[in-house]
């Protein structure tokens, strides 16, 4: 019966013009779908949450309060600068306006609340834009993704070797034969991010091994053409947006910490901040089973350096709460605008 159903919602979606009436319905009911999917997911997140998360949250003195609506504030900024990023490595198949691209950024995080790693962020924007050219702009998309899991490696790379000078005795009480286990992954790391700096100083290296290997096909000629458009330039401008970005939320995280007890130095918050954004981002995921995982990477994480597990469980969620949770619900007004005609 479901395989019969979904042959069914497939054709719907790929008929042809004539049948637009029947189009607007299928593209009506998937828009209700993602919206209520995505209120509910919010609502049992929240729902579900640990009661001294919200403790601690209504039991904020002013000192702390203060940190608070200072992260609370750069929410717009961590978003906008999503926005433009996204904006300047699509702009020559859509050069769509600043606040057009902010409202894809928004809608995508509605779809990709309760999808794999949020890859549905990412659909979600490509189907804010018109058909025509959306092979284009997923590989684009994708590729916007891949620049900021760079800047997370090279600062997750730059927060390990801090660790390890900072934690040697320790780690090697964990480990029989630190200098080789640690050897090991320092090397990982390390050619990681400079065959990650190599293809971010010549972006059309993936034209040309694209090329190597077939030219033939539609799809993949449109992958070629989409990879043949980046410039240097333009891969420096996204991946300076993203620096920027990152160290927004970075900051924010800090801003979090301090509102909830950490008093420490701040190149120690930022190295523990790093680290926890490198781990996380290496784990694949769903959101329906990342409920607690970022909080227990952190706690983990943070523990080493002596960082109570209440600062960094309430920390964690309450950043997860101001750059996932609140632009998921604000992105519901936007959904409406998800174009599901399916036309790549």
């Amino acid at each position: 019966m479901w395989k019969s159903l979904a042959i069914k919602v497939l054709r719907t979606l790929t008929l042809p013009a004539r049948d637009s009436t029947v189009q607007r319905k299928v593209s009506l009911a998937l828009k209700i779908l993602i919206t209520g999917g995505a209120l509910v997911y919010i609502f049992f997140r929240l729902k579900n949450e640990d009661s001294s998360v919200w403790e601690a949250v209504f039991e904020l003195d002013k000192g702390q309060l203060t940190w608070i609506v200072a992260a609370f504030l750069l929410i717009p900024l961590n978003l906008g600068l999503e926005a433009e990023k996204w904006r300047t490595m699509i702009r020559r198949f859509y050069p769509i306006t600043y606040w057009n691209a902010y409202q894809a950024i928004l809608a995508g995080l509605t779809t990709g609340i309760f999808t794999p790693n949020g890859v549905g962020a990412y659909a979600g924007r490509v189907l804010y834009l018109e058909s025509g050219q959306r092979v284009e702009a997923a590989v684009l998309t994708f590729l916007d993704r891949m620049c900021q899991m760079l800047i997370t490696l090279w600062m997750g790379t730059l927060a390990l070797e801090y660790f390890l000078q900072l934690q040697q005795d320790q780690i090697a009480e964990w480990m029989t034969r630190p200098r080789l286990y640690l050897g090991a992954i320092r090397f990982f790391m390390w050619a990681l991010s400079i065959i990650a700096l190599i293809f971010a100083i010549f972006p059309r290296l993936l034209y040309r091994m694209l090329q190597l290997k077939t030219s033939k096909g539609k799809v993949l000629s449109r992958i070629s053409l989409a990879l043949d458009s980046l410039n240097r330039g333009q891969v420096w401008k996204v991946l300076l947006l993203g620096l920027m970005r990152y160290g927004t939320f970075s900051f924010q995280y800090v801003c979090l910490m301090r509102a909830f007890g950490y008093d420490e130095g701040l190149m120690a918050a930022f190295v523990m901040i790093w680290t926890v954004f490198f781990v996380k981002s290496i784990i694949p995921s769903i959101s329906v089973t990342e409920l607690g995982i970022r909080e227990t990477v952190a706690i983990n994480i943070m523990g080493g350096f002596g960082v109570v597990a209440a600062t960094a469980f309430t920390s964690t969620f309450v950043l997860y709460v101001f750059n996932i949770i609140l632009p998921a619900i604000l992105g519901v007004i936007f959904i409406r605008k998800l174009k599901f005609d399916w036309k790549l």
